[in-house]
């Protein structure tokens, strides 16, 4: 399944400074495509920026500036919170919105894994309850809907409650 197909619009893709980790993840846990390291020069954002067609933010003016505005956006946020606030709202990314879908580590798709197949990992506690399951064909992460699930969940409806407004 495509970018287009899986949010019915074009989710714009991006690109983080070494600066933005946690607004990353965040950008991941809401299914945008969102390439991050924290070992990256400035050459190689702007080169993977302009290359792959990915939206540059950074907190960096001087690296915002060697890409126009319609590829970059200056993060002016200090929080992680803030700054998906800002990131959302400014570039208008609430229809887009596809929650649980991306790996926020590596950023891959995840894909849905039969409990047969992952069961040697799965902690016991959560054998008895779980048989839901997802995981990354990338870094091999294997996620469930445990008790943090429903902490991202409260912040993804808190998140699409606050940009509805």
């Amino acid at each position: 399944m495509d970018e287009s197909s899986r949010h019915g619009a074009m989710a714009p893709a991006f690109v983080c400074d070494v600066h933005l980790g946690k607004l990353a993840s965040h950008l991941r846990m809401f299914g945008f495509d969102t390439a991050y390291r924290t070992a990256t020069h400035d050459d190689e954002l702007v080169d993977r920026a302009t290359r792959e067609g990915r939206f540059l933010l950074s907190k960096d003016r001087g690296l915002v500036a060697r890409l126009d505005a319609v590829h970059a956006l200056l993060v002016r946020e200090a929080e992680p919170r803030a700054q998906l606030f800002e990131v959302m709202r400014r570039l208008g990314l609430r229809d887009l919105i596809a929650p649980f879908t991306r790996c926020i580590e590596c950023n891959a798709i995840l894909v849905d894994v039969e409990k047969e197949k992952v069961l040697e990992r799965i902690p016991l506690s959560v054998r008895e309850w779980c048989d839901n399951y997802q995981m990354c064909d990338r870094c091999d992460r294997l996620y469930w809907k445990g008790s943090h699930y429903a902490h991202m969940e409260e912040f993804i409806g808190e998140v699409i409650r606050v940009l509805g407004d």
